[in-house]
């Protein structure tokens, strides 16, 4: 214990005498040693600061002007601590707890927002960032977006595994170009049709089984939806997919097993020549091989 406090005592001595100022576009700090080391700094201009590896995130020493913060691997944040930070435009927590994210609603400017395996559970904190254009809430445990429905300027937005069963919300997001929705428990997707700016869209990994609603719509330049495996039911999904694919060129089908292969899947004409015009096109191998070519590359009329 006595030598851990003789070297913080060295490393403050440090600090205080050759450490004035620091002028760097990026600042790593990675413990809570370092993380204190910034009290005794006078003049420090960093726009960016990454936070690795600590037992708690402080933040009442870092300075007012920085721009973009990155808190990875923390054992505890506190958020209501950022609160002095009013000039973040981005801001990133990974790989560490965040429950509440109810006192980010003061960082009124920021544009690209990252929540990744936080823990989060509500995200009613986030619905007057009213100029956020990128929001990542990946690998959390929401499921209750409604909030999001504020945050029209968005146009990217990920939100994969988390438990989130309703999309309505994301129906007055109509300027999303890229939505990943991976993992979750999502049946219906009908909040998409007005989705007319979107190039990318991830659904696999979900109970969606109908894409007939969106497939008027959207325009794809990129198109990934698989299925959960629901014992008992029937999926209507693959059909849909395959009658569906002339607006894209790249396709991959993920997580279609082999049961879900049936002869009532009729692959149109159309389709046939349009796989052939595809310029990437990805077909997970649990299919098996001979069904797969027989639907995807005949007229499937069977």
């Amino acid at each position: 214990m006595q030598n851990q406090t003789d070297f913080e005592q060295n490393y403050k001595e440090t600090i205080e005498k050759y450490s004035k100022s620091v002028n760097s576009g990026s600042l790593t700090l990675y413990d809570d040693i370092s993380l204190k080391s910034l009290q005794f700094l006078e003049h420090l201009n960093v726009h960016n600061i990454l936070i690795w590896a600590c037992d708690k995130a402080e933040f009442s020493t870092i300075p007012l002007n920085i721009t973009q913060l990155t808190v990875n691997v923390c054992k505890s944040v506190e958020v209501s601590d950022l609160q002095h930070m009013t000039q973040l435009i981005l801001l990133q927590i990974m790989s560490s707890p965040l429950k509440d994210c109810q006192p980010l609603k003061r960082f009124v400017n920021i544009t690209r927002l990252s929540l990744i395996d936080t823990k989060l559970e509500n995200v009613d904190g986030l619905k007057g960032l009213l100029k956020l254009n990128d929001l990542v809430i990946h690998q959390n445990n929401v499921n209750d977006i409604n909030s999001l429905q504020y945050l029209t300027n968005l146009t990217k937005l990920n939100l994969s595994q988390n438990n989130i069963i309703d999309i309505s919300a994301l129906r007055h997001l109509t300027n999303i170009q890229e939505l990943y929705l991976n993992q979750n428990q999502i049946i219906h997707i009908n909040a998409l049709t007005t989705f007319s700016k979107l190039k990318s869209l991830e659904l696999f990994n979900n109970y969606v089984q109908d894409i007939q609603p969106i497939s008027k719509h959207l325009n794809f330049d990129k198109y990934r939806i698989g299925v959960q495996q629901m014992p008992s039911q029937n999926h209507s999904l693959l059909a849909n997919k395959i009658q569906v694919i002339h607006k894209i060129n790249s396709l991959d089908i993920q997580k279609i097993k082999q049961q879900q292969l049936k002869k009532e899947v009729v692959v149109r004409q159309s389709v046939h020549s349009t796989i052939q015009k595809m310029k990437n096109c990805n077909l997970d191998f649990s299919c098996q091989i001979s069904n797969l070519f027989q639907l995807l590359f005949t007229n499937g009329s069977q």
